[in-house]
């Protein structure tokens, strides 16, 4: 039997790129043998470009013994921080949230024609950062987000290490915009009475959602994702324990434990007679993932509609300012709301069933 031996000292034509795993390699002479040297890369027409280039400087004797890694496309870098320890570490709504933020960013490049990080300037980060008017913990969060990818994903260079955070101490005026006060009891009842007449999309589920926000104070994401499994029951009657998306990864999975009131747990009885499926909000529940950054957009055009400032977040607000009108002390109360200060404890944030949510939801508003 005769022997195929591998020629490739680069003579005569380029050699032919080998996919071997997931990157693609070339076979090269070297110290007098035949070698697989890796091009780093698992696209083909990269490989391609590559052992073409690799082919002309060994004509010129200019090839290094060390050929040093290509540049790496924006979705290689993903698929390998996606593949890391670090990103396998963090819980499953950090990923989530994080695989949103890559998604966004990585449409926004595709539309300016960017396939390698080489090609992003400060200027243009800075402009994607900023880009809807974000706010400046909006702006952080999704810098952060992206610098781990740049890092862990293996870039050649990260232009978000260049870019600063901005501060994010909210002065007296911006504690005064519209998401970040508290709806009186008038607007609560005419933002309830335009939701059941209005137009919007899942009409029904809108209005239910906006009842549970009102007397939980659960922020928009954990409303629209609300599973009837987070539903318990004792002996003083029905409550929720769920643990915040928004502070999961930094608590630990701490949860909060809610007292359901007779009004909201009437109404999550006769939804339970026709929905099925884990989601008490099924349909927002599904758009969700697909529409997060202007998930709260159509109550928020409802309530500029009929007059009144404000945001779904305003629901938070106004149960936590209600909670204070009745007395209650609000780091106790942050077993409810899940704001966490280093000494709760999941025993701690338990004892929140006993805050009684009808003192508190039944404190007025002017």
């Amino acid at each position: 039997m005769k022997l195929i031996h591998l020629q490739s000292d680069f003579i005569g034509r380029p050699p032919r790129p080998m996919l071997r795993g997931n990157v693609y390699y070339i076979r090269q002479r070297i110290a007098g043998r035949d070698v697989w040297r890796s091009l780093h890369t698992r696209d083909k027409r990269e490989a391609e470009f590559l052992a073409l280039e690799i082919w002309r400087m060994r004509q010129t004797d200019q090839v290094k013994s060390i050929i040093p890694a290509p540049p790496r496309k924006l979705e290689l870098i993903w698929e390998n921080y996606r593949s890391s320890d670090r990103f396998a570490d963090l819980a499953d709504s950090t990923r989530d949230t994080k695989s949103r933020t890559w998604a966004a960013f990585a449409a926004w490049c595709k539309a300016h024609r960017i396939e390698y990080p080489e090609q992003l300037t400060a200027d243009l980060a800075v402009s994607y950062l900023s880009a809807g008017g974000r706010k400046n913990k909006t702006f952080n969060n999704i810098l952060n987000d992206l610098r781990q990818v740049f890092q862990f994903g293996g870039a050649n260079c990260n232009v978000f290490e260049t870019i600063d955070q901005l501060p994010i101490h909210r002065g007296k005026q911006e504690k005064r915009s519209e998401s970040f006060r508290a709806f009186t009891d008038d607007e609560m009842e005419r933002i309830f009475d335009a939701i059941q007449t209005s137009k919007l999309k899942h009409r029904d589920e809108w209005y239910v959602a906006a009842k549970i926000a009102s007397m939980t104070g659960l922020r928009y994401k954990d409303v629209a994702l609300l599973r009837w499994d987070s539903i318990r029951s004792d002996e003083l009657g029905k409550y929720l324990e769920l643990a915040p998306a928004k502070t999961d990864s930094r608590t630990g999975g701490r949860v909060v434990f809610i007292r359901i009131v007779p009004e909201l747990a009437r109404l999550l009885t006769i939804r339970a007679a026709s929905i099925k499926g884990e989601y008490v909000l099924p349909n927002l529940a599904a758009e969700y993932p697909k529409k997060w950054v202007t998930a709260t957009h159509p109550f928020a055009r409802l309530c500029e509609r009929i007059g009144i400032r404000g945001t779904f977040h305003c629901f938070r607000v106004t149960v936590i300012t209600k909670a204070a009108t009745a007395g209650i002390d609000l780091e106790e109360f942050g077993g409810v709301v899940g704001h966490s200060s280093e000494k709760q404890t999941q025993a701690y944030n338990r004892a929140a069933l006993s805050i009684d949510m009808e003192k508190v939801l039944s404190a007025r508003l002017g």
